[in-house]
């Protein structure tokens, strides 16, 4: 089956079944939420803290400084929030919002703090 030809929602058969009931360590079993703009954007949000050493790495449980990463993911939400523009819901354009100034903010101070 074509995922892009409307069927199932673009879902490939059984890979999202269950998806709404999604527990703490579902994960590891394979199980995922479904896909939502706010889920890519708490994707790539913690995506970018780790790159910043906000949290640690959860596969090493090391903190990390990757700036070009950091960047990376900062800028990549900020695409989003521009080609979004006018098809979010007000929950989605808050979220995103508010993880791109606390993005902007903590490198900045991240960037700061590695020059001193």
């Amino acid at each position: 089956m074509n995922p892009d030809d409307g069927e199932n929602g673009g879902e490939i058969d059984g890979e999202n079944e269950g998806a709404g009931e999604v527990g703490a360590t579902d994960f590891t079993r394979g199980q995922l939420p479904p896909a939502s703009l706010s889920f890519l954007i708490t994707t790539l949000a913690t995506q970018a803290m780790v790159a910043i050493g906000v949290v640690p790495n959860p596969l090493s449980g090391k903190v990390e400084s990757l700036p070009n990463q950091a960047r990376h993911f900062i800028d990549t939400l900020a695409m989003l929030d521009e080609k979004t523009t006018g098809n979010r819901t007000p929950e989605e354009s808050e979220l995103l919002r508010e993880v791109l100034s606390q993005l902007r903010l903590a490198y900045v101070n991240w960037r700061e703090r590695g020059r001193k």
